[in-house]
């Protein structure tokens, strides 16, 4: 089974999915909480809620994809110490995932669409990524690095894009596939408001 989990967001939520060469994956379960930054008291929870009503155990997980970042600085350390503390527990692989990805994979638009992922990173940035989205095609191809950039500088990007922004622990899942097994290692990609403000100092 593949346990995916978000919290680099506002919304937890994990995913189950039956573990396959092929896409798409057999999708059993999803479970979201939107209930504000409370990752730390609600991720855990609700991963064993779902399992639970599944008719699963931890044993039964042998991969964990887990949304890396970009986000929340504290949501995605909630996340990545939740994936390493289960791996751990249930003897299964991490895949740590970008963020944007797992927005892009999340969306529901496909053929021949340039997705533009965004999180907001405040102060007039975001976090971004492009993907294309190819006809008759279930993956999507990055065209750009995830990056931090300003917004009306994204604006200024002559292709037509459709925006996408709302992540989910079924697109984290989906956004795994083909990936390397790896460390649940936050992606932060810009220092964090602490951090810009000791620099001014």
């Amino acid at each position: 089974m593949i346990l995916g989990l978000e919290s680099s967001g506002q919304t937890a939520s994990c995913a189950l999915a039956e573990q396959t060469d092929v896409v798409p994956l057999k999708h059993i379960a999803e479970f979201t909480l939107n209930t504000g930054l409370k990752h730390s008291e609600t991720l855990l929870p609700i991963v064993e809620d779902m399992l639970r009503e599944c008719g699963y155990e931890p044993k039964d997980i042998a991969i964990i994809a887990v949304s890396a970042g970009p986000g929340s600085f504290t949501g995605i350390r909630i996340g990545c110490a939740a994936a390493k503390g289960l791996a751990w527990a249930a003897g299964a692989k991490i895949i740590p995932v970008s963020s944007l990805e797992a927005i892009a994979y999340s969306s529901c638009i496909r053929e021949n669409a340039v997705l533009s992922s965004e999180i907001d990173a405040r102060n007039g940035f975001v976090y971004n990524a492009l993907f294309e989205a190819e006809q008759g095609s279930e993956q999507l191809r990055r065209l750009t690095p995830d990056r931090v950039i300003m917004r009306s500088e994204l604006a200024q990007n002559p292709e037509p894009i459709v925006t996408v922004t709302n992540v989910t622990a079924k697109g984290v899942i989906l956004a795994s596939i083909g990936k390397a097994f790896g460390e649940a290692e936050p992606v932060y990609l810009r220092p964090s408001q602490a951090e810009r403000m000791r620099g001014k100092e």
